[in-house]
């Protein structure tokens, strides 16, 4: 499956932590972006899947947003620097989480995207 993305990303390992429904799930991302996140995992849940996400910035902060899954790569499609995982976009960050994520991107190089 071939990702489309409206903006860049960096790739960057973070602890994550996803919540759907009932389940929970403790991780890492494989980057981050001004439209949303890949989390590695060997079982992404499928598009289209509301989450809750808390993700652990390197300067203490916390991240906490609801996103959805916009596309998944599985273990039998994985590569060399391409992990299983989703991709979820973004669909609400509280003000403070808007702005951790801009300073995070911002200190590394990414120009916010119109």
């Amino acid at each position: 499956m071939q990702e489309k993305r409206s903006a860049a990303r960096v790739p960057v390992q973070l602890s994550v932590n996803v919540e759907m429904d009932q389940e929970f799930y403790a991780g890492v991302t494989g980057d981050l972006g001004y439209g949303g996140v890949f989390v590695v995992t060997e079982t992404p849940p499928m598009p289209g899947t509301a989450v809750r996400l808390a993700i652990h910035l390197p300067d203490g902060s916390v991240v906490a947003a609801e996103g959805r899954v916009r596309w998944t790569r599985t273990p039998d499609v994985s590569e060399a620097g391409r992990p299983p995982g989703c991709g979820i976009g973004w669909r609400a960050l509280d003000e403070r989480s808007t702005v951790a994520v801009r300073n995070f991107l911002t200190a590394r190089g990414v120009d916010l995207e119109e």
